[in-house]
């Protein structure tokens, strides 16, 4: 039997992986799905430019947010004095970043959602920390 979490960790290291080819220092907080404190899955930075993210990957066409993990994300970027963001990846498509105020409008992110202007392509997002 697969683990649960199987997929969402995969998912996670993928853009672990793409991170560090770009030369943007990451890291995986594992566990952070069932943590009770503030936490997210994903911590990168590069030239002092930090940014916290929630992973989400799916097979389907929707994602859906939940208020608790929005308002957990929220409170460890304010500690954090850093950007927070939702990292999107669903199947056969490429990760696309909802900045975290965006997410906790739309509360719901669809796979067309990749193409409006808020949405921030991997290269849009590289931008954020080569400044």
């Amino acid at each position: 039997m697969r683990h649960p979490y199987g997929k969402g960790s995969k998912a996670e290291r993928e853009l672990l992986k793409k991170f560090w080819e770009n030369k943007v220092a990451a890291i995986r907080v594992a566990g952070s799905g069932r943590a009770t404190t503030p936490a997210c899955d994903i911590i990168a930075g590069k030239n002092k430019r930090i940014a916290v993210f929630e992973c989400k990957a799916t097979k389907k066409n929707s994602i859906y947010l939940e208020e608790d993990e929005l308002h957990k994300l929220d409170t460890l970027a304010r500690v954090m004095g850093c950007r927070a963001f939702i990292a999107c990846r669903f199947s056969r498509d490429e990760w696309f970043f909802v900045p975290l105020g965006k997410a906790e409008e739309v509360k719901k992110i669809r796979r067309e959602d990749c193409k409006k202007s808020w949405a921030l392509s991997f290269p849009k997002l590289l931008e954020y920390f080569y400044k």
